[in-house]
Order: C-alpha cells, then sequence, then structure tokens
C-alpha cells in the first residue's frame, strides 16, 4: 500500500514540474485561461434600430451567446443599456476572425428532408442526442431548390403547453406564425410533404439554423393559414429553446461594431504567479496545521491532498475547461470541502479512541460514521453547482465546472484515498494511541438553558444587519453595494498612441494614481 501511494505522489509531483516546464509534455501550461487571466477579444454590438424591445435584445444575446461558445465556452456575452451587446471571447488575438464568426446575420431555413429525387438532405444522426444532421452542405441543399421558405417570412414563435383532449396530459409545442407570402409557401410545402413518399421515407421539414438541424417534425396535414404547431418537446425548456432558435434566426434586427479591442489580462501580468504562490503558502499552511492538530492523519490528510490537485489537473485537462478568476474561487472552495471533509472522519476518529476502542476499530468506525456527513454536505453544494451551470452563463459557468469537479474528487479522495492512507500507516506498524491523538472532553455550552439570552443576541444582530440595509438603500439607492455587472456603469479604455508602455509601468502608474488620489481625498 505504501509502494503504491509513493509511486502515484511521485508520478503526480514529476508530472507537475516537467508538465509546467516542458512544452512538450501536457500539463498546467495548457490549461486554457479565461478573459480575465489571459485577455482575448472584448467586442461591443449596436444594433441599427434605435430602440429594440427586451425580447429583441434578449434574443440577440441568446444568438450571440450560441456563437461565442464555440469559439470559447467561457464567453461572456451580456447587454449594456436598450440596444448594446457586449461579447467578451477570452484565449483569441484574431478580432477580424470573431467578427465574421458572430456579426454575420445568419438565417433559419424550413426545408425539404428529402429532395424531388428520394436523396436524403437531412439523416438521422448517430450521436442519439443530435437527433438530425445535414446529409451534405447546406449551399447545395438552397441551390437545389430544397427551401420552402427562410425566417424572413417568420413574424413570431412561441412556446406553449397544453392539455390533450383525450388524456389531460400536458404536452408541449411550439406556435409558429408566419407572414402573407410565408403562408402561401408554407402551405404549398406541407402538401407536398404530405402527398410525397419515397420507398418506406416520408418526406418532412427540418428546421436549420446556422448549419445545424434543432427539428424535423412530421407532416401530418397540408397547413394554411400561416399557422402551424410544432409538437414533440419533451419539456418546456425544449419548446422555448426551439422557439428561441426561430425567433433568433428570423431576428430583422441588424448590428454595428460599436467598438472592439484585444484585451490583456485584466488582472495583470503577475496576477497569475502571485495566485499560485499564495495558494502554494496557504496549502502548506494548512497542511502543517493538519499534521500538529490531527498528526499521523494529517499526514494522510496531506498525501491525500496532493493525490487531490494531481486529479484536479487531470480532469481540469480532460475536460477542456476554461479557467477563470470564478473558476479559480471554485478550486478553493471545493479545496476546503476537501480539508472539511477530513477534519470531520479524523475527529471521529479521535472520539472514538476516547471511548477505549482500538486504533483499527476507530479508524473503520470513524470513516463509516462520517460518510453520511461528507455526503450530504457536499450533494447539497453539487445541487447548486448544477444548478449554476444550467442556469448560468460565461463566467459563472465557470465557477459552477471547477466546483462541481472538485467536490466529487475531494468526496473520492476523502472517503477512498485518505482511508487507504491511513490503514497503510497502521499496517506498518503506527499503531500507538498518541500518534493518532484522544478527543478531549469537549466544554458543555448550555444553548437550551439560556436560550432567552441567546434569542436576544441573534435577534440584535438580525436587526442591526437588517437596518443597515435599510440605511444603506436609503442613502444609495440599493439595499448592497452591487457592481459594475450587475447594475451597469461607465467603462474607460485607454488607448496609446505611438509605444505601448510594458504591464509593469501601467501597473505602477495606476497604483501611484491611487495613491495620490487618496491623498488628496
Amino acid at each position: 500500500m505504501f509502494v503504491v501511494i509513493a509511486v502515484v505522489i511521485a508520478a503526480i509531483g514529476l508530472w507537475g514540474y516537467f508538465g509546467y516546464t516542458n512544452p512538450k509534455i501536457p500539463g498546467a501550461q495548457d490549461i486554457h485561461l479565461g478573459l480575465d487571466l489571459a485577455g482575448g477579444v472584448s467586442v461591443t454590438y449596436r444594433t441599427v434600430k434605435e430602440d429594440p424591445s427586451r425580447t429583441e435584445m434578449e434574443d440577440i444575446q441568446t444568438k450571440l451567446e450560441k456563437r461565442a461558445t464555440a469559439l470559447s465556452t467561457e464567453s461572456h456575452v451580456y447587454i449594456e443599456g436598450k440596444n448594446r451587446v457586449n461579447v467578451d471571447i477570452p484565449g483569441v488575438d484574431d478580432a477580424e476572425a470573431v467578427f465574421e464568426t458572430l456579426g454575420n446575420a445568419g438565417n433559419i431555413y424550413f426545408i425539404y428532408t428529402l429532395d424531388k429525387d428520394g436523396n436524403a438532405n437531412i439523416r438521422e444522426s448517430s450521436d442519439a442526442e443530435s437527433g438530425y444532421v445535414l446529409a451534405r452542405p447546406m449551399s447545395e441543399i438552397i441551390e437545389a431548390g430544397c427551401v420552402i421558405l427562410d425566417g424572413s417570412n417568420v413574424t413570431d414563435a412561441q412556446e406553449v403547453a397544453r392539455q390533450q383532449q383525450n388524456t389531460g396530459a400536458l404536452q408541449y409545442l411550439v406556435q409558429l406564425t408566419l407572414d402573407a407570402d410565408g403562408a402561401k409557401k408554407f402551405a404549398e410545402g406541407t402538401g407536398e410533404c404530405v402527398k410525397y413518399v419515397s420507398g418506406s421515407l416520408q418526406r418532412k421539414i427540418g428546421i436549420i439554423y446556422d448549419g445545424i438541424v434543432y427539428s424535423a417534425p412530421n407532416v401530418n396535414e397540408k397547413i394554411e393559414g400561416g399557422e402551424a404547431v410544432i409538437t414533440g418537446s419533451r419539456t418546456i425548456e425544449e419548446a422555448r429553446n426551439l422557439a428561441t432558435i426561430i425567433r433568433i434566426g428570423a431576428l430583422p434586427l441588424e448590428l454595428s461594431v460599436l467598438r472592439s479591442n484585444v484585451v490583456g489580462a485584466t488582472l495583470g501580468s503577475h496576477a497569475l504567479q502571485t495566485g499560485l504562490l499564495a495558494g502554494l503558502i496557504g496549502f502548506i499552511l494548512v497542511c502543517v496545521y493538519m499534521i500538529i492538530f490531527y498528526r499521523v492523519p494529517g499526514v494522510a490528510a496531506t498525501l491525500s491532498l496532493v493525490i487531490y490537485l494531481g486529479l484536479m489537473l487531470f480532469l481540469l485537462l480532460v475536460c477542456n475547461v476554461t479557467l477563470t478568476l470564478p473558476g479559480i474561487a471554485g478550486i478553493v472552495l471545493s479545496v476546503g470541502m476537501a480539508v472539511d471533509a477530513n477534519v470531520i472522519i479524523f475527529t471521529r476518529v479521535k472520539e472514538e479512541l476516547a471511548t477505549g476502542k482500538t486504533v483499527r476499530s476507530s479508524i473503520k468506525i470513524g470513516f463509516r460514521k462520517a460518510v453520511s456527513a461528507i455526503v450530504d454536505g457536499n450533494v447539497t453544494t453539487l445541487i447548486a453547482a448544477v444548478v449554476l451551470y444550467a442556469m448560468g452563463t460565461g463566467v459563472i459557468k465557470g465557477f459552477a465546472t471547477t466546483l462541481g469537479i472538485g467536490i466529487l474528487v475531494s468526496m473520492f479522495t476523502a472517503l477512498v484515498v485518505s482511508n487507504f492512507i491511513l490503514r497503510a500507516f497502521y499496517y506498518v506498524g503506527v499503531t500507538n494511541v498518541k500518534a493518532y491523538g484522544v478527543a478531549k472532553k469537549p466544554r458543555m455550552l448550555r444553548v437550551v438553558q439560556n436560550w432567552k439570552k441567546y434569542v436576544v443576541i441573534s435577534g440584535a444582530l438580525i436587526a442591526l444587519c437588517i437596518t443597515m440595509l435599510i440605511a444603506n438603500r436609503a442613502s444609495t439607492g440599493n439595499a448592497l453595494n452591487y457592481g459594475l455587472d450587475f447594475v451597469g456603469g461607465t467603462s474607460m479604455q485607454v488607448t496609446f498612441n505611438g509605444t505601448v508602455p510594458s504591464n509593469s509601468e501601467i501597473e505602477s502608474f495606476v497604483r501611484d494614481s491611487k495613491r495620490r488620489r487618496r491623498s488628496t481625498s
């Protein structure tokens, strides 16, 4: 067991060192960094229409998010003011390529799944989640006249939840509304689908945006009048996504580039190195504390945390995670949870030793009794990470990703690796109770007996917090001090003419400016 532990830790150490120093070996240097750590491209678009609706702006945001995500999973798209959308894409420096990908109009097409000769324009994907894919390039389909109508004929698309008359169960639909020209084209197209069959294949209508097939519904009858219903969505979210795709493909708003620039790392050139150094110092201090307080179990926790860091690095590379400052915060939080899990386990071991049990029995019982508390705490945090990933965008997803990965790894290292290492110490002869520590008799805090006093103290603190929130709202207009990303504000950019100063010179200038401003105020 000790040989396995030594080999694993040595391998992690060697991989960590050479992966960071040797560009030929995949390692820490290959982790993708976000805009705040490595810079990238920032583009602000403005609608040509002066006063777009909120729904139109949200559709534009969704459209740009889908395109920006193809360039980087950590892209951040948000609305500025009434008619502007800002796109931050980390890890790229070719602004023209970004403009070409994001800024083209895009369109949605309704096409025949089979051409007039029975050849497939759309085929079923081997990947069950993908549904359908194009069987040939979109340009060939358009040239062959397989397009029934495009986004210019769509006036609206909305998701609808409706009860079935025969069963009463909910079905999720997309209500499609077309203009007069689109109604005529759609009637002709659906009529062709109903009467055209090639062998065992029924002609359907494929819905395509940006070359991706989002749906291929069957046509049951000729549809006239300019209104149609698309069924088949399993949830209201699926129906909403399809309705949004149709709307953004039919979006009539034009976008113009208001400003664009290639940005450097917003945290400064030395921020990442400083953060890594601070993390190393903190890690060493935590390990020293664990060893002093918990003795042999503390050594086991230290070795377990080393393996935890190696697994985290490996999964960040395998999952192709783009690391941002919030992502680092997620890792730090999961490290804290990993330490907390070990504290719970080793405290239980010390309590079992205090009852007179043997070291071996105390280790076994301590891990078994600590499992429920560790799983409960980690699962609730994991649920929060899943919700953040599902509902968040950009850096919020980055935080949720690293937090979720970190929680899973921390549970594994605490419940499996720490147990393995601690049993290895016991089996090689570390069986003295003093090496593990014995819990002292805890000091009793008579909370129930003195409940009135604690209720008064808690009530006073709660009342003070509420009073401060009300006072802050009265003086500033907000109960909390929100940042630029929540309430907006003014962002200033400085362009240098001629030679651009180095990062260290800019940082020195900013520090001096802050110092002078504080001294004058």
